[in-house]
């Protein structure tokens, strides 16, 4: 019986260690930006630049480029509902259902972290892969590839937490069931 105890206590202390680290690694999925584009031209050089984040956009021009871009930061309401590039595409939704999965990532593996829930950890796990189908989603809409430092930085470390968001819930079934 103490045997059996020892064990799962030691579960329970992998299975929290993994999903810290999991959502610490998360976390870097909302300080990064998840798509950028930039103009250059031949004859004018460095024309804009534009950067999102799932709660914010910033766009750069060069004094000398003539286009509609206007240089700036949006944050939160102002650039999910405000006329930007990304509504111009049709990805309006993308940024706020992308900053709501998230959040609700970080939050159901914070608390996954402290009560071994199993519907929990599902919730925590999905939303990490929704974010990382959501990050991937804009490039497979508009047939434009990743530059190979995002593939190899911003969705190794989604994937990896996703790793260990999966390695959470698969330890929390390995516990014995809690009421």
């Amino acid at each position: 019986m103490k045997k059996n105890r020892l064990r799962f206590s030691n579960i329970n202390l992998l299975r929290r260690t993994f999903l810290l680290l999991g959502c610490l690694l998360f976390s870097w999925s909302v300080v990064v930006p998840f798509y950028s584009i930039v103009s250059v031209s031949m004859e004018e050089g460095f024309l804009y630049s534009i950067v999102y984040w799932s709660f914010a956009e910033e766009a750069r021009s060069s004094p000398s480029s003539h286009t509609l871009i206007v240089p700036g930061q949006r944050w939160f309401f102002d650039y999910w509902f405000g006329d930007s590039y990304i509504s111009f595409l049709g990805l309006s939704w993308l940024p706020p259902a992308m900053f709501v999965t998230q959040i609700m990532t970080l939050a159901t593996g914070t608390v996954s972290i402290f009560k071994a829930k199993r519907t929990v950890a599902a919730v925590s796990t999905a939303a990490c892969l929704t974010t990382m189908l959501l990050m991937v989603y804009p490039n497979i809409l508009l047939a434009v590839s990743y530059p190979l430092g995002y593939l190899a930085t911003y969705l190794s470390l989604v994937l990896s937490s996703l790793v260990l968001f999966i390695t959470n819930f698969l330890l929390i079934l390995a516990l014995p069931h809690q009421r």
